[in-house]
């Protein structure tokens, strides 16, 4: 086995410019990594909480849309307009 004497402490690196570049610490590396997959997970929570609105072409090449409401569980497709009045319902609804 190797001895703890064996191993010297980590040194900062000199860079080109000669100023002196600090080590990174492996704990704040994955404190780091942690709190970046925190806010993508917080993002996806909340992103997933928003109403979905989509544009679709069906096999004849006619446009329509679709819209799902994760929050009621409710989908819908139909034209434009059909689509305004579905979110304007549920708008209200949901007051």
């Amino acid at each position: 086995m190797n001895s703890p004497d064996q191993y010297a402490p980590l040194k900062p690196l000199e860079t080109n410019n000669g100023t002196i570049a600090s080590t990174r610490n492996p704990f704040w590396i994955g404190l780091t990594s942690l709190r970046q997959h925190l806010q993508q997970l917080i993002i996806r929570l909340i992103y997933a909480q928003e109403l979905h609105v989509w544009q679709c072409t069906d096999r004849a090449g006619r446009l329509y849309w679709q819209a799902y409401d994760p929050v009621t569980g409710r989908s819908t497709s139909g034209s434009e307009a059909d689509i305004r009045a579905w979110i304007e319902q549920l708008h209200y609804l949901k007051r």
